[in-house]
């Protein structure tokens, strides 16, 4: 509705309309967010990196909010899980997106922060700050952006909490996405 086209490879199903939309560049994200912001009278934008990875894991060092390990029961990612016993396939992944909000959110009601598509983030990539950080922003300008969390067609390990992936502004896939932050007006907030 905001940009008049969905540029998805997976488009919903009448069974399963709420999918993300992906295959999109950090540049449509960015338009998406000015459109949406022009609309509404809110302000709204990529989050950081930090912000992204801080919300991911609503409060937890694991790897995933929900611990140490990735089951195909709680996130949309490449992979087969087989009975420890008899080695049987138990649950296959899905080779696609899912509808959002499939699976189980995290302790701040987030949902699909380790699979379902990568997701843009604002920061423009750079090395890791030395030592500790609060809140740091990517530098200024760059060739490639970052995007964070897993998606329906990456591995395990490539779907952690601080797992970080990079592409050029203009790149599209059909595993990356965007999720957006949004700031009211003092004025809008008090409704």
């Amino acid at each position: 509705m905001v940009m008049n086209v969905n540029p998805s490879h997976f488009k919903g199903k009448s069974d399963s309309p709420n999918r993300p939309v992906e295959n999109v560049s950090w540049n449509d994200a960015m338009e998406f967010c000015r459109r949406l912001s022009e609309k509404t009278g809110a302000t709204v934008r990529l989050p950081t990196e930090a912000e992204w990875e801080y919300a991911c894991r609503a409060g937890v060092t694991m790897p995933f909010h929900f611990g140490a390990n990735l089951d195909l029961e709680l996130a949309n990612f490449k992979g087969t899980q087989r009975d420890q016993r008899t080695r049987q396939i138990i649950r296959e992944d899905k080779r696609e997106t899912t509808p959002m909000g499939t699976y189980p959110p995290n302790a701040w009601w987030l949902q699909d922060m380790h699979g379902n598509v990568q997701e843009w983030c604002s920061d423009w990539v750079a090395n890791y700050p030395a030592g500790p950080a609060l809140d740091p922003q990517g530098p200024k300008n760059g060739q490639q952006r970052i995007a964070r969390g897993g998606a329906w067609d990456l591995d395990p390990s490539d779907c952690r909490s601080a797992n970080r992936r990079m592409g050029e502004p203009g790149m599209r896939r059909t595993d990356l996405g965007f999720r957006v932050v949004v700031s009211f007006p003092p004025a809008q907030r008090a409704r």
